[in-house]
């Protein structure tokens, strides 16, 4: 999930935490939201606005349907958290690539050969 930025061409990605370490990169759709939020709260604080934009709503947080939760993202603490137990929180990050994520969306970067029935990480190795 790449998602490049307009003014600058520069490509970016979000991850999140995994619970036992390691970063997770969100699917496309969920980075291309958040960059979005992002990036109107960059050009507000660019701009020296104060912390509601011009429609009163707070560009923060915002809120994503992800595996069937709804997830606040906190832009300004850079950590999601579901809705329903904010108490648990895993940080976020923006950056252009991880080349030792652990996956995309939930979906391990590892797969299994059917033939051999081997792990077989996205390097090609099997282990």
């Amino acid at each position: 999930a790449v998602v490049s930025t307009q003014s600058t061409g520069e490509e970016w990605r979000w991850f999140y935490e995994g619970r036992g370490g390691g970063w997770w990169q969100y699917d496309e759709r969920t980075s291309t939201d958040i960059e979005h939020a992002f990036l109107k709260r960059q050009q507000r604080q660019d701009n020296d606005k104060d912390d509601e934009d011009e429609d009163g709503e707070d560009d923060d947080e915002l809120e994503l349907l992800i595996a069937g939760f709804i997830y606040v993202i906190d832009l300004n603490a850079m950590v999601q958290k579901r809705k329903c137990a904010p108490q648990i929180q895993r940080m976020i990050k923006r950056d252009r690539n991880i080349p030792d994520k652990k996956g995309v969306a939930g979906i391990s970067r590892k797969k299994r050969n059917k033939r051999t029935n081997r792990l077989q990480l996205a390097d090609g190795t099997s282990v």
